[in-house]
């Protein structure tokens, strides 16, 4: 008896209808759907849970047994991903690696499991009955899933399956397992295992193809839900995205779908199941939200309410709380509403941006006290409650109030209520954070929206290659700075040509420093013993640049210059203070059209992965990073349509994400 695991780390079939990113849905060419599968975006967070957390978890969980898991991957993949898989398999030496290729030569899965639990053909002898189960790259099963599954894999089952029904699941954000959920989802595709074994002629004996979701319809399955056996991973870049519209806020929708779901009550037992997280694990909704206000317990409703103070909230707000409800309760029988201001603090109306509203559920009373409102789901007896609002932009709560409703005899006892929101940086949250941005338009126009930060000073169209530099000798022949009409840019080629950035970083007061590398792009040029950055600001000043004398980024000459200016940086900015912008080229528009020069957005970002990778190895740099729904170009940008010029709603996760940082400076 024994087990083989499976597991397609992006595997590259753009013929699967199975799948949303290649069923068609989402792109039109083989080309799109590969340029998605294999963006650094996507598969970096997978690469970080697969190798880094669930190979650990399934060596401790498989130890004593007779396991193999297959891991299958495209010769296409990207060569740096190829050889993380192949340290996998000599870091673990239960992995056995399936490469495919266009011309064949694939490990077949059953191939492995003939070898290891295979007949005895020429005894006339059965093999023994093993186990097989799928695992996504992104999802983690518990350390006794083994011992649970051992007993039913047994002669008798064989072309059955096992479900374990009961897991938990949370958001991954920086490392971060945030708002765990437990689940009840019989027929989840994590761990389904089907009962398998060789007769003694070597014919396979197995469970029918069927989807996960209608297994039972083709098989017998065993259910068993008593205990947690796997962890449902949600992340900003999965896959399910695609069916959202791409403006969406992808994090507040993955709250509000997760509401449905019980939170965990002990974060010290999940420890138990999944000890490779023992420290990753955080009852907070997501790294953005943090506790603004709670309730005291045992507190009855009546049709006066209790309200909750919330100072001024914008953005998403999720309330876990509890209720006790009399045995007559039906669902309805309690309300949650919320008193909503615009930013001037006028109270909005029944009629001010209702369908917005009504997008989040949101009804309007124009009962005393209530305004805006929502039902709750009420049942008889003790149970808890999720509840996730994303309030457009420019709306604030100012309170909120949990009230009884309709049945003025029932019993509902609120037990406890805590409310999770953004923290602004106003008011009791301290003095405004102030932000020193060294990097493009990326970073500095998303401080043209709503943001209680500080933009204390701004500089672009100079590569981290030529900023740190020495000045060059005798410039002023070359450069004619006046002939620059553009005062703004006259002052960026100004600062480096003359090397200002280090000095002016040591003056300036500021909180954060924080960079993109957009504009490494630029090639940089020799001149007086040193270099420049080959800008079109530069060129205004009428230099000719010798073509002999110039380094594209990814050149030898180009990563060395670039390599020496980042170790000046941090010489002169502590690590703490960095956020990194960690953006990446967008392949196509808004408007579905995709970018010609394909091969030219692959080259810059293949050299942006390999300036990120130098900051994550510096202790206390924070990253700003997005999901792929928000790395488009936006085909109306005011600056033109370039694939680094994004969408709105690049900005606005920008913002949200940087105040959230600083809040926590």
């Amino acid at each position: 008896m024994g087990f083989i695991g499976h597991t397609r780390f992006s595997l590259f079939n753009p013929d699967s209808p199975a799948w949303l990113a290649s069923n068609g849905s989402r792109f039109r060419t083989s080309e799109e759907y590969r340029d998605y599968l294999y963006s650094p975006e996507r598969l970096d967070v997978r690469c970080e849970i697969f190798f880094g957390i669930s190979l650990p978890q399934l060596k401790l969980a498989s130890e004593g047994e007779d396991y193999r898991h297959v891991v299958s991957y495209s010769d296409t993949l990207p060569v740096r991903y190829q050889e993380k898989i192949e340290k996998a398999a000599r870091d673990f030496d239960f992995l056995v690696l399936d490469r495919h290729s266009s011309v064949g030569g694939s490990r077949s899965l059953f191939g492995v499991a003939r070898e290891m639990f295979g007949p005895n053909i020429q005894a006339g002898k059965q093999g023994r009955p093993f186990g097989w189960f799928r695992l996504d790259d992104d999802d983690l099963l518990a350390t006794d899933y083994f011992q649970q599954m051992k007993i039913y894999i047994t002669d008798a089952n064989a072309g059955m399956q096992v479900s374990l029904g009961t897991g938990v699941t949370g958001l991954f954000q920086g490392g971060t397992f945030y708002n765990p959920r437990v689940t009840h989802h019989p027929l989840i595709a994590i761990g389904l295992l089907n009962v398998c074994k060789f007769d003694g002629h070597g014919a396979l004996i197995k469970p029918n193809d069927a989807p996960h979701n209608r297994s039972d319809r083709f098989n017998p399955v065993i259910l068993d839900s008593r205990k947690v056996s796997y962890l449902w991973v949600r992340h900003l870049s999965q896959d399910t995205a695609l069916s959202a519209p791409q403006d969406t806020d992808q994090s507040a929708r993955t709250l509000q779908d997760m509401s449905r779901f019980p939170r965990v009550r002990s974060v010290e037992d999940l420890k138990k199941g999944f000890p490779i997280l023992a420290d990753r694990f955080s009852s907070a909704p997501s790294p953005e939200l943090s506790l603004i206000a709670s309730t005291p317990s045992g507190s009855p409703l009546d049709e006066e309410g209790i309200r909750i103070e919330v100072g001024s909230a914008s953005g998403v707000l999720q309330l876990e709380f509890t209720l006790d409800c009399g045995l007559g309760a039906v669902p309805g029988n309690a309300l949650i509403g919320l008193s909503l201001t615009d930013d001037d603090g006028n109270t909005l109306g029944p009629n001010d941006m209702q369908a917005e509203l009504r997008e989040q559920g949101l009804l309007f009373s124009p009962a005393s006290g209530i305004g805006h409102f929502r039902y709750v789901n009420t049942k008889p007896g003790q149970a808890d409650y999720s509840m996730t609002f994303s309030l457009p932009r420019g709306l604030l709560c100012t309170s909120i109030m949990l009230r009884r409703w309709k049945n003025s005899e029932l019993s509902v006892d609120l037990t406890r209520c805590d409310v999770f929101g953004g923290s602004k940086l106003t008011g009791v949250k301290g003095p405004v954070a102030k932000v020193f941005v060294y990097g493009s338009c990326v970073s500095r126009d998303p401080f043209e929206l709503e943001t209680d930060v500080q933009l204390v000073d701004y500089r672009s169209r100079s590569s981290v290659g030529s900023a740190f530099a020495q000045p060059p000798l005798g410039w002023e022949a070359h450069l004619d700075l006046g002939s620059v009409t553009s005062p703004f840019q006259r002052r960026m080629v100004t600062a480096d040509v003359t090397k200002t950035l280090a000095d002016d970083l040591r003056e300036a007061d500021f909180d954060a420093l924080v960079l993109d590398f957009i504009d490494e792009r630029m090639s940089t040029v020799e001149i007086g013993g040193s270099v420049v950055t080959d800008s079109p600001e530069l060129a205004a000043t009428g230099f000719v640049a010798d073509p002999e004398c110039m380094h594209e980024p990814w050149t030898p000459e180009g990563w060395l210059l670039r390599k020496a200016g980042i170790t000046a940086l941090l010489g002169v900015v502590d690590p703490t203070q960095i956020i990194v912008n960690r953006a990446y080229w967008a392949t196509k528009d808004d408007a579905g059209q995709d970018f010609a020069q394909i091969s030219w957005i692959a080259k810059n970002n293949a050299f942006l992965r390999e300036l990120y990778e130098i900051f994550e190895a510096v202790p206390g740099i924070r990253f700003i990073d997005y999901p792929p729904s928000l790395l488009v170009a936006d085909s109306v940008h005011r600056w033109g349509r370039q694939p680094y010029h994004y969408i709105t709603a690049f900005n606005h996760h920008f913002v949200r994400q940087m105040e959230t940082m600083l809040a926590e400076r």
